[in-house]
């Protein structure tokens, strides 16, 4: 018996958590099938996919590497909606992204000590506002649309595994950020103790 056999996983076994949505993978399910029906993946066969897919010319899939930050496709086929779920996504964790930067410049210790630059806070709460706009929308498409493939518990495992620990990291930022902006008197260094909410100096613990 001669043939192929193209394998995917919702997950890697029995034990580990969801790595990937049958919905969302199934624009590459029709890329591996079109690269085996013609011995590699020609360009024009591209838009071929994406018309097979139902995308419009408008909001077909973007077949690069680098999606960030980019508008989802709008395609027609079933369970579309978790594709575009996972756009915004991963568009929140491009927000997230930016605090590499941002954690550089305000580190852990000089956040507890409320030594900031007011105008890096209000670039970190800019990107929070983004972000969490982009998960609201990333959580309100999988609950609503998830339900009508998946069980209650493969719901619920994805959104405790995959929104809520990045929206409570935006909301930490965040909390962080507006703390920090309230102040526009900083201690010289080098910094022995710090001000807490009432302005009082609290020895460094």
């Amino acid at each position: 018996m001669v043939g192929t056999v193209l394998t995917g996983w919702q997950r890697y076994d029995h034990f580990s958590s969801l790595c990937e949505l049958l919905p969302v993978s199934l624009p590459s399910l029709a890329v591996c099938l079109v690269t085996l029906q013609h011995g590699g993946l020609p360009a024009a066969q591209l838009s071929s996919i994406n018309h097979m897919l139902g995308c419009a010319p408008d909001g077909q899939i973007q077949w690069t590497i680098n999606t960030q930050n980019r508008p989802g496709p709008s395609c027609q086929y079933t369970g579309h909606e978790l594709l575009e779920a996972a756009y915004e996504l991963k568009n929140a964790y491009f927000y997230l992204g930016h605090f590499q930067s941002f954690k550089g410049w305000h580190t852990e210790y000089l956040l507890k000590r409320n030594f900031a630059q007011p105008f890096r806070m209000n670039y970190a709460l800019d990107k929070c506002y983004k972000g969490l706009a982009r998960l609201k929308n990333a959580e309100r498409l999988f609950s609503q649309h998830m339900s009508r493939i998946f069980n209650q518990d493969t719901l619920t495992e994805y959104l405790e595994t995959q929104i809520y620990p990045l929206r409570e990291e935006f909301l930490r930022i965040k909390s962080l950020a507006e703390q920090n902006k309230k102040h526009n008197a900083w201690p010289r260094r080098p910094m022995l103790a710090h001000t807490n909410n009432d302005g009082q100096k609290v020895p460094i613990q």
